[in-house]
């Protein structure tokens, strides 16, 4: 992964979303969320701190996880009731905003640190 610790990554993204090991799945979505980040940053790779490595290396942890969180959220299964009958689940919603959220927070970091560009991306200031 060009300048970012790929195994960095893939160990913050197992902190965030607690799971023992990425698999293969998992292991496209955080490539999948490396790759976002960097398209984002208004410098090259190359020239990020360390520091600023380890932000982008969170924030594309945070991004896969949210990933994660929503494909995991979005995926129906089949749950048989009391009575017989047969209902679609959907997974945990408060999850999902708290991985949204995450990911929010980690975004914010790149572009306060001004290293990255969201576009419309906004927060407020205090």
């Amino acid at each position: 992964m060009e300048y970012l610790d790929y195994e960095n990554i893939v160990e913050q993204f197992l902190r965030i979303t607690g799971l023992r090991s990425a698999e293969f799945a998992q292991e496209a979505l955080i490539g999948s969320g490396a790759a976002s980040v960097l398209s984002k940053l208004t410098v090259t790779a190359a020239e990020l701190s360390e520091f600023q490595r380890g932000l982008c290396e969170y924030a594309a942890a945070a991004v896969a996880a949210y990933k994660y969180v929503t494909e995991k959220c979005v995926t129906e299964r089949p749950v048989m009731s009391e009575n017989g009958e047969v209902k679609m689940a959907c997974g945990d919603l408060e999850a999902v905003k708290a991985a949204r959220e995450l990911r929010e927070q980690a975004v914010r970091m790149l572009c306060v640190a001004g290293i990255a560009d969201y576009g419309d991306f906004m927060f407020a200031a205090i």
